[in-house]
């Protein structure tokens, strides 16, 4: 999606903005960083005491509004959207124009359509939807398995 070439040392580091600031946004934050991309604005409310401390305890630029999110956003090579479920959907209207890849945590939305008609309605978009499973109990349950069988 946002792929590099060469070592890291010798790569240009790629611009990230991050939308979200909950607990899957903290684990973005941590791959981002060791692959390599820097995470040049965060957003998720306006006013939002816990984006604050988010933004502060990564060392990431907060940005103070959508409209100052987005346009800050203008100099970043692609999106992470790490926002709730019910709300993904709209927002992914919002920046999917931008030309920008973006790569959205959760399912994405709801149900399938929601997701066909978002493409049907940009469909220059380049949307990736990755659900995080490692944190769900049968994952877990599974890797725990494969340890005690080896």
């Amino acid at each position: 999606m946002f792929a590099h070439k060469g070592s890291k040392d010798r790569m240009s580091r790629k611009k990230i903005s991050l939308w979200g600031t909950g607990d899957i946004a903290t684990h973005h934050v941590t791959s981002l960083r060791e692959a390599g991309f820097e995470i040049s604005n965060c957003f998720s409310r306006e006013n939002s005491e816990r984006s604050s401390k988010f933004a502060e305890n990564f060392g990431i630029h907060l940005s103070e509004s959508f409209e100052a999110f987005i346009d800050e956003s203008r100099d970043s090579d692609g999106f992470v959207v790490a926002l709730t479920v019910e709300v993904t959907p709209m927002m992914l209207r919002e920046i999917a124009g931008l030309g920008k890849p973006i790569f959205v945590e959760k399912p994405g939305a709801s149900n399938s359509l929601t997701l066909i008609n978002l493409k049907n309605e940009f469909p220059k978009s380049r949307i990736f939807v990755g659900y995080n499973r490692r944190f769900y109990a049968g994952p877990r349950k599974a890797r725990s398995s494969r340890h005690q069988i080896a």
